[in-house]
């Protein structure tokens, strides 16, 4: 049998039965590497969580200090995890599936981890066992400084074991790679071995057909004598030909769709956003209420980074826009809303940070309360630079107090509103803020753009005019 004659069913399925056959193999191939990686999600997490818990002790000892006598059994708990996530670190946990930790870069900032943790557990009992009010606040004072230092070498370890993971990501990608070149390559072997018995016919007869298309109905016959689809195919083309006088071919379609600017009598609204990865954690949204005369928005940003991650900031962005429609509410009653709401969601692991705003251009004034997002920018007759403002995480506790603050504005003010990925990297006794909007602005994305923004960067410009 010539193999013009095989069915093209049996020439394609044999490339690509050669191709999925490949695939196979790097499937399985993948697979023994994402078990590897599966475990180093999990102490990512388990690494993670410990930054949470540090926060959470410190916030536990001011509570304790106060003489609030449920937090002291909730420092213990806390304190106690603390440990065990620690000892499941160094030592594994077989029940979870978790191996110890071997690394020797990893190893080396856990036994700091240690050492800090000693004193910083000694501080803790003597909290708890003391009875003097003004010792208890001196001590909560001692944990709450020491605990930078902590969450530096907790990060550091976080840090190292990502770093790892993500060298193991490397490998998996690279051989990944190399295999799909090899399948390219087998892929093209056999096209090109086919091409003489596929391509070429098929492509006489688009030639044919096109013409045929564009009106010319005065074409020759095709000599294709193969008993095969394209066999097939050029029999029927031959009979509609020969049958057809007129054939018609229409339809473009074209979609454009555009985001419309927001941009008013009243004020400019202009966007940051430069995700890290593919996941960004951060979102933001606005509200410009007509009738009310006020603009609703705020910026959040979600711990880590993934698909968790960008499920988990849908979740909050949901939050904030139900709360926007709370009227009946303050601003910061929105807000512990929200952070009431997100623990029903939010896992101990995962913790958002944000920050709400509400421009009231009847009374020309700004309203913002803080979850986590702790400066932006004002430039106003007023306030120029950064401001700081105090507010504590979303998702970690439902009872978190939340304070509203509020300014003035005036035309030509302007607001920035930004994630750590930009605050980070604006040294704000060193750099002077730019008197002009638009300067700044361009400043900003600028800042987006540079290679030394690593993490997620988003930002809302807003200009009064």
């Amino acid at each position: 049998m010539r193999i013009q004659d095989l069915s093209l069913k049996v020439k394609l399925g044999s490339i690509f039965t050669i191709a999925l056959l490949l695939n196979f193999f790097g499937f399985y191939v993948m697979i023994n590497f994402l078990d590897e990686h599966k475990h180093d999600s999990h102490l990512i997490n388990l690494a993670g969580s410990q930054r949470m818990l540090t926060m959470q002790m410190v916030n536990e000892a001011y509570h304790v200090a106060e003489s609030n006598p449920i937090y002291y059994t909730q420092l213990r708990v806390t304190a106690k995890k603390f440990e065990k996530n620690q000892e499941v670190l160094i030592f594994g946990n077989n029940s979870s599936g978790i191996h110890g930790i071997k690394a020797p870069n990893i190893t080396a900032h856990l036994v700091e981890v240690l050492h800090e943790w000693q004193p910083f557990s000694q501080k803790l009992d003597r909290l708890i066992k003391s009875n003097d009010p003004s010792e208890k606040r001196q001590i909560a004072a001692e944990i709450q400084q020491d605990s930078f230092l902590l969450l530096r070498k907790v990060n550091n370890v976080t840090n190292q074991i990502e770093q790892n993971s993500e060298h193991k990501v490397e490998i998996i990608k690279n051989i990944q790679i190399s295999i799909m070149l090899v399948n390219v390559f087998i892929f093209l072997f056999a096209t090109w071995a086919s091409i003489h018995h596929i391509i070429h016919p098929i492509t006489d007869v688009i030639q044919l057909m096109k013409r045929v298309a564009d009106g010319d109905i005065n074409v020759k016959k095709l000599t294709i004598e193969r008993s095969d689809e394209v066999g097939h195919l050029a029999q029927s083309f031959n009979q509609m030909v020969s049958n057809l006088k007129h054939l018609v071919l229409t339809g473009k379609v074209q979609v454009d769709f555009l985001p419309p600017e927001l941009n008013n009598e009243n004020f400019e609204i202009k966007s940051i956003y430069k995700p890290s990865e593919y996941v960004s954690g951060d979102f933001y949204h606005y509200i410009w209420d007509k009738e009310r005369n006020t603009l609703y928005g705020y910026l959040i940003d979600i711990m880590g980074h993934g698909l968790d991650t960008a499920l988990h900031t849908s979740h909050i962005h949901v939050l904030f826009e139900q709360a926007a429609h709370k009227h009946d509410l303050s601003l910061a009653e929105k807000v512990k809303w929200v952070n009431h709401e997100s623990i029903k969601f939010l896992t101990n692991e995962t913790f958002a940070t944000g920050i709400c705003f509400e421009f009231n251009f009847l009374t020309s004034s700004l309203k913002y309360v803080s979850c986590g997002i702790n400066h932006f920018i004002a430039m106003t007759k007023e306030q120029k630079g950064m401001i700081t403002v105090e507010g504590a995480f979303l998702g970690i506790m439902e009872a978190m107090p939340f304070e509203e603050y509020e300014m003035p504005f005036k035309s030509g003010d302007y607001f920035n509103f930004l994630t750590d990925g930009l605050l980070d990297h604006l040294h704000v006794d060193q750099y002077k803020f730019p008197s002009s909007f638009q300067a700044s602005y361009e400043m900003l994305v600028a800042l987006s753009n540079s290679t030394i923004i690593t993490d997620d960067a988003s930002g809302l410009c807003i200009n009064i005019k």
